[in-house]
């Protein structure tokens, strides 16, 4: 039997991953654990999967991933059970990483939603606001009014869940922090939500940081924390936080974009003409066993790795210490030069 002839959700559940998981449905993955990153599609009929940090694969990978076996074994029980006869070599050769483009429908859908999210957002003036609260809270003595006009505040937006019907609930209305993410043309791709309360925590939800669905895929797009027109350096990071912490710490005199994700961070979309040099500020993750790499750290020398091919000059910052941010390194820095905002 072929590769693609197997049912792979039965073969996903033989190996002891839960049939909850493999839905076409966004939901928990079974491999970082992340609540709504996750999807099985099997479009290709390969036990195709996404996740937003762990990337695409295919059921073989899946298992792989997820029980820690080798190819043998993964193999010899797949022959055994439902009769695979490629081996394990072909079926990595064979299969083809394709990013799932949208539909025209979905796009349409899509853009409405945005539109109208996007509309209802204000510009951020109140100094005792819920984002004005929370960013002075996570970046110490950061100068608010020099964010991007890509930054806005959103009064009451609402807030879904996936329910056990494995449907969408409105579970709330919550302040939130909306950005706009747009590509290096300034077209906008999608909006990146973070749910807030009145006084500018986190809200208590499952997933308080949202990235809605977009008009395309991400394929390097960014949200642009800040600009300096007058500047042909940029700064990039992975969060939006670590990016206002960037530029906070370097005084505001280069741009900083936030890529979101790390995988999406190894592809930044970056205009040549625009910039000479970049600047990578990579996180300091785990260490990851089944990949061999720290994350953060190995979608950087990606990154790094475009960019020289592309003309730039390029440099790979990452902090001294592993889990801080360089959001964590400036009010660090902060504190001790300004004890009294303790």
């Amino acid at each position: 039997m072929k590769f693609n002839e197997i049912n792979w959700v039965n073969a996903c559940i033989g190996f002891g991953i839960d049939k909850a998981f493999l839905t076409k449905r966004e939901g928990p993955c079974p491999i970082c654990e992340g609540t709504k990153r996750f999807r099985f599609n099997n479009k290709s009929g390969t036990g195709d999967w996404f996740c937003n940090r762990c990337r695409t694969g295919n059921g073989f990978t899946l298992i792989k991933q997820v029980t820690d076996m080798t190819d043998a074994e993964i193999f010899t029980r797949l022959r055994k059970e439902h009769g695979l006869t490629e081996s394990p070599l072909a079926v990595k050769t064979n299969y083809a990483v394709v990013e799932e483009e949208l539909k025209p429908e979905e796009i349409a859908t899509n853009r409405v939603r945005l539109v109208k999210v996007w509309k209802a957002t204000e510009p951020l003036r109140k100094a005792d606001g819920p984002v004005e609260k929370y960013l002075s809270r996570r970046v110490l003595g950061c100068d608010l009014s020099r964010l991007s006009k890509h930054v806005r505040f959103h009064p009451a937006l609402d807030y879904y869940e996936i329910g056990d019907d494995n449907r969408y609930h409105l579970r709330g209305r919550h302040p939130a922090m909306v950005c706009r993410v747009i590509d290096s043309h300034g077209t906008p791709i999608t909006l990146h939500r973070t749910y807030l309360t009145k006084d500018g925590k986190k809200a208590l939800v499952e997933e308080p940081k949202m990235q809605m669905a977009g008009i395309r895929k991400l394929k390097g797009a960014a949200i642009h924390v800040f600009e300096n027109p007058h500047s042909r350096v940029l700064g990039v990071c992975e969060g939006f936080e670590n990016g206002l912490g960037v530029a906070t710490a370097y005084r505001y005199k280069m741009s900083v974009w936030s890529l979101l994700n790390a995988y999406n961070l190894s592809i930044a979309d970056i205009p040549r003409d625009m910039f000479d040099e970049v600047i990578i500020f990579a996180d300091f993750d785990k260490y990851d066993a089944r990949r061999r790499y720290r994350p953060g750290e190995h979608y950087a020398k990606l990154l790094y790795q475009k960019l020289i091919k592309e003309g730039f000059k390029v440099r790979i910052k990452i902090p001294p210490r592993e889990g801080v941010d360089f959001d964590n390194l400036w009010n660090e820095f902060y504190l001790m030069k300004t004890p009294q905002a303790a």
